[in-house]
């Protein structure tokens, strides 16, 4: 349907790129908080892109409905290591869509999308 609602957002990640994430990192832990008081499901997509938008890694979580009075917390964790690794530093961006389930016009409610990373570095001497 066309009134189904679809932001994006993008976001550098220059660092993976350059010499010191290619070569030292060893892992990355993702954890991501979507808090929901729309009464439909969503999806949060986040697709890890090179130069050319090829993806080289892609996150995909969905939404569980909530209501105003009683808003649905999703919570998703994801581990990045070992041969993956070498696909997340090939991201020269990351890409966010969020998809709706259904048209959210004439809804009352809010989607608060959290996410943080903890990288994991090998620095030698």
């Amino acid at each position: 349907d066309i009134n189904n609602l679809a932001i994006t957002d993008t976001t550098n990640l220059d660092f993976l790129n350059e010499g010191v994430g290619v070569d030292n990192l060893i892992r990355a832990d993702f954890y991501f908080k979507n808090t929901n008081s729309f009464p439909i499901q969503f999806t949060t997509q986040y697709l890890f892109l090179d130069e050319n938008n090829e993806i080289h890694y892609e996150i995909i979580i969905p939404v569980d409905a909530g209501t105003i009075d009683n808003p649905v917390i999703t919570e998703h964790a994801e581990v990045i290591e070992g041969e993956n690794i070498v696909n997340l530093t090939m991201a020269e961006k990351v890409v966010v869509n969020i998809l709706a389930s259904s048209p959210v016009d004439n809804l009352n409610g809010s989607l608060n999308v959290q996410s943080k990373t903890t990288y994991y570095l090998r620095i030698e001497q």
